[in-house]
């Protein structure tokens, strides 16, 4: 999606926590030829000093987040860092297909 974002002519900047989902993301941008800011941080409590008119968090992210507080802290962090007016998109799989449909895959 960040290759897609930026392809649009989107500033980009991307965050994870995983030092290896970064990594294969900078692979895949260099390959394209593209410049994006990547950055090792965690989503309940990254700070940078820019807001932003969108925020995107795809590919489940909020399904890993367990924790009330940290749900709570995730989301108050998004807040803060969107522009007034700003837009938070994001997805989440159901219990459904994490039971389910993911689940019964990872069993076979």
């Amino acid at each position: 999606m960040t290759i897609n974002l930026k392809k649009l002519g989107l500033d980009v900047v991307a965050l994870d926590s995983s030092e290896d989902m970064l990594t294969k993301a900078e692979e895949k941008i260099r390959k394209e030829k593209l410049r994006v800011t990547l950055l090792r941080q965690d989503i309940r409590n990254y700070k940078l000093n820019k807001k932003f008119p969108f925020i995107f968090s795809f590919c489940d992210c909020f399904n890993y987040i367990i924790d009330l507080k940290d749900l709570e802290k995730a989301l108050i962090n998004v807040y803060n860092h969107l522009e007034d007016g700003g837009y938070f998109i994001f997805d989440i799989s159901s219990e459904y297909k994490l039971k389910k449909l993911i689940g019964e895959k990872h069993l076979r």
